[in-house]
């Protein structure tokens, strides 16, 4: 199935288990089937599965606090397309995380200025979508206007999402 498949399909899946069982009142005791579901969407890799992942996994910990997904889960290779369409591995880190004022995203080649970094609040809505210059090797995000709590990135190029994680900002 393709990536935008996965994603919309997942997206679909968590807001009808979120509307139809009204997580957002307070947790109640959900069958273990929509339990199941959520964490079969919440194990996903998010550059596969979309933003929905995190929703998922936030929904589930309400039941599970204890379980936790690694940080390798987040997929974080930066992805270059040849002229077959194969993807190349080359990966951003973000520095510092937890952020106070700034947050810089920095690849260890020089960047072409085709990339896009966005900024969502957990609600899903985009906050900043920024762009690196020719050659630079990092974006610097200023975060002073942003409240404290967790964020997540996506970094893309015109076609995919290569790379998305989670930040945390703290003032």
């Amino acid at each position: 199935m393709e990536t935008s498949n996965v994603m919309a399909k997942n997206e679909q899946a968590v807001n009808t288990l979120f509307l139809e069982h009204q997580l957002w009142k307070a947790p109640s005791i959900l069958p273990e089937a929509v339990l199941t579901e959520l964490k079969a969407i919440a194990d996903q890799c998010p550059y596969e599965g979309g933003l929905s992942v995190y929703r998922a996994r936030s929904l589930y910990n309400l039941y599970y606090p204890a379980i936790h997904w690694s940080p390798d889960m987040i997929c974080t290779a930066e992805r270059n397309r040849s002229a077959e369409g194969n993807i190349t591995a080359i990966p951003f880190r973000v520095m510092p995380n937890p952020a106070n004022d700034q947050v810089r995203f920095i690849s260890d080649t020089p960047l072409d200025g085709s990339f896009i970094l966005e900024l969502y609040d957990l609600n899903g809505r985009k906050l900043r979508s920024l762009t690196p210059g020719n050659n630079e090797q990092s974006i610097l995000v200023n975060t002073t206007d942003l409240v404290p709590g967790m964020y997540i990135y996506r970094i893309l190029d015109a076609t995919h999402c290569f790379q998305q994680g989670k930040l945390m900002i703290k003032h």
